[in-house]
């Protein structure tokens, strides 16, 4: 529980007693049999009461009322709790709710969903949005747990413990979109994955992240915007991501990356803006065909490793504003590629002068700054 104070109530008398509480207090109704869940939005509903009926300005934390014993309506979980905006904290819900669609919503005062056995939640679809108070999450008993686009999108989220319960996710879009991780470790729990775009987009906070996603195909704008981050490691696990657009861009700390990406076909804006590379190897990208704006803005990047690509047909503006002086490749193929590219047809490019590149037949690239 939350709170020092406690008070009990039966169903038919909650609004009054929130409503003469003098502190924030911990809820116990004493027959949960006849708490009605549903939309916050259906008149009746403990969502629809604590949002249009609830006058207080205390929060309250429904943790000590053994909801798993309430009714539930047709809706099946969907916003329950959607605006309750004095809602800190609850317990286990019914085992038959399988959909936590924003669930939680907007619920700016939301601390803890303290579960103790495991939830049958297949959805959690924006479920914790803009739950700014929620810096701690138990994802222990959310073992069923397949979607959680945006799950924690805008939340005050720092920590997750019991990461083993997002085993099952196969759609991490983003998931943790603006939250407060200093650091992520994948660790063997999101090898499901399946689409990572914007995952970790705008976390300004996030300075380093081990990845493991081996078997995700949509990783756009992952790391978007994501400008304290310095370390990326893992990335050798996403072979089988198909595209990469706005992938690091706007990560202007980023000094050091190591890709593989052989299937990927679109790597639009990839690396834009990172203002701290100076050496980027793009030989992973074997597939690709589009690199419109892949490192323009990068300010301080003079070269680049193409290895064998020889598929680019779409390269407008691609280094913009980059003193990109030296392009290095090792097939007659990619030389030709790339001559059409970097000299041909320069401006269009992004830079202000012809480069030729140097074909180098066999070379260990270079995958750091």
């Amino acid at each position: 529980m939350l709170y020092t104070n406690t008070v009990t109530t039966t169903w038919a008398n909650l609004i009054t007693t929130l409503n003469a509480l003098t502190a924030d207090s911990n809820i116990e109704i004493t027959d949960p049999e006849n708490v009605i869940l549903d939309n916050s939005t259906t008149s009746g509903s403990l969502g629809y009461l604590l949002k249009n009926s609830y006058t207080g300005s205390y929060k309250l934390d429904f943790t000590p009322t053994d909801m798993t014993k309430a009714q539930y309506g047709t809706n099946n979980g969907l916003a329950l709790f959607n605006g309750c905006k004095k809602l800190a904290g609850i317990g286990d819900l019914p085992s038959a709710i399988t959909n936590g669609n924003s669930m939680f919503t907007n619920c700016s005062a939301f601390k803890k969903w303290t579960l103790t056995k495991t939830s049958n939640i297949t959805n959690a679809s924006s479920m914790f949005l803009n739950c700014a108070a929620m810096s701690i999450f138990d994802a222990t008993y959310m073992t069923n747990l397949t979607n959680a686009n945006g799950m924690f999108y805008a939340s005050g989220l720092g920590r997750v413990d019991g990461l083993s319960g997002f085993a099952n996710v196969t759609n991490a879009t983003e998931m943790f979109r603006e939250t407060y991780f200093t650091s992520f470790d994948m660790k063997d729990y999101f090898t499901n994955v399946q689409y990572a775009d914007g995952m970790f987009s705008y976390c300004y906070y996030l300075t380093s992240i081990n990845v493991n996603l081996p078997n995700a195909v949509i990783a756009g704008s992952l790391f978007n915007s994501d400008d304290t981050l310095t370390s990326v490691t893992g990335l050798s696990t996403m072979s089988r991501v198909t595209s990469a657009a706005d992938m690091f861009n706007n990560c202007t700390a980023l000094t050091n990356v190591c890709i593989n990406f052989p299937l990927v076909t679109n790597a639009v804006e990839m690396f834009m803006n990172c203002t701290s590379l100076s050496t980027l190897d793009l030989s992973s990208l074997v597939a690709v065909t589009i690199i419109n704006n892949i490192a323009s803005g990068c300010t301080n990047l003079t070269k680049i490793y193409c290895g064998s690509v020889s598929s680019v047909t779409s390269y407008a503006q691609a280094f913009l504003n980059s003193p990109l002086s030296k392009v290095y490749v090792s097939t007659s193929a990619a030389n030709t590629n790339w001559t059409t590219i970097v000299k041909t047809n320069c401006s269009s490019a992004g830079l202000s002068a012809a480069i030729t590149p140097t074909l180098i037949s066999s070379v260990v690239y270079k995958r750091v700054a």
